[in-house]
């Protein structure tokens, strides 16, 4: 009867390490196609407008390069009573996972959740390095009906 109980729980054990496993994360995913109720808006809108309906999400998806250690990080929070975020991924494509490349996508999503404008300022840059290690900057001027 004793050496059923270690046995019980060395199953349980490694039970729960495998489903731990297969939860974790597995570097950036590939990208999904973006829902109709999603506009996406890229590196080529920068200094651009985009008008949304009220329910509608903002995909803003820019290049980054993860081992240089640098990111994506809002200058300024939005008005969030027109536009609230909604978290952010890095994510791969098909073509940049087969050819081993470095470089992702940092995805920033958004809900328009009230008429109005705001602009949307991101700057690429390394976390908690201020102004000095900013490398390029993002801006965006939303407005949603």
């Amino acid at each position: 009867m004793h050496r059923q109980i270690p046995s019980m729980f060395i199953a349980i054990g490694l039970l729960v390490f495998a489903g731990a496993c297969q939860s974790g994360s597995k570097g950036p995913q590939p990208v999904p196609a973006a829902g109709r109720d999603t506009v996406t808006v890229t590196m080529t809108q920068n200094g651009g407008q985009v008008r949304l309906s009220r329910g509608q999400t903002l995909l803003v998806q820019l290049p980054e390069s993860t081992p240089r250690g640098l990111t994506w990080e809002m200058e300024s929070m939005p008005d969030q009573s027109v536009l609230m975020p909604d978290g952010q991924r890095h994510v791969r494509s098909e073509e940049q996972a087969q050819y081993g490349s470095l470089l992702t996508s940092q995805e920033l999503r958004f809900q328009a959740v009230g008429a109005g404008s705001t602009t949307l300022s991101l700057a690429y840059d390394r976390p908690g390095g201020g102004e000095a290690t900013v490398e390029s900057r993002f801006t965006l001027d939303v407005v949603v009906d």
